[in-house]
């Protein structure tokens, strides 16, 4: 909240940011000014929910896709008097509300799987021999990450990336940082 709504309305900050263990995945929320706290963004990171819900008066801009990304997580945004949206893991919109229609519907697969593309593109024609459009392999290009779902009932997102042996984008990103550090890697 803003530093005034204390002041004004004697509203007070949240101490606990939980996530919600729902039957379709996890669930993390954010409110309004939530979105500016670096702090809850790297909690919500850490936790990796599913699906981040942003009812709020504030829009965010382009920090909603910020959010996604960085918690690899869809985020849903219902925002009094601008547009609302869905967002990818990988910060796309996926749908957004109209000057017509102030409300969106679409389809969000929460069986997925975040991956760079380094070391795990030569895997990704197998995989389409293999599952054809059960295994849907979105590039969003110029991120050098790839979203991998599962459009199956019989495997899961998570299944094709033990089978063909995929990293995920976090572990990729550590790895990279062990490697840099390694000795005699990092200029004197």
């Amino acid at each position: 909240m803003t530093p005034d709504e204390h002041t004004r309305a004697n509203i007070l900050y949240g101490r606990e940011a939980p996530l919600f263990e729902c039957d379709f995945g996890r669930v993390a929320a954010a409110i309004c000014f939530d979105l500016n706290f670096e702090e809850l963004l790297r909690r919500y990171a850490a936790e990796k929910p599913d699906l981040i819900l942003f009812p709020s008066m504030y829009h965010g801009g382009l920090m909603q896709g910020y959010w996604a990304y960085a918690c690899r997580s869809y985020f849903a945004g219902a925002v009094a008097g601008a547009p609302c949206t869905i967002v990818t893991p990988l910060g796309e919109v996926a749908a957004s509300s109209t000057n017509y229609y102030s409300f969106i519907t679409t389809r969000v697969n929460l069986d997925y799987a975040v991956l760079h593309i380094d070391e795990n593109d030569a895997k990704f024609p197998d995989i389409k021999n293999k599952y054809g459009p059960a295994a849907v392999i979105h590039d969003p290009g110029y991120l050098g990450c790839v979203l991998l779902s599962s459009e199956s009932a019989d495997v899961t997102a998570d299944d094709i990336v033990a089978e063909f042996g995929l990293e995920r984008l976090d572990d990729y990103f550590a790895r990279a940082d062990r490697a840099r550090h390694l000795p005699g890697r990092m200029e004197p």
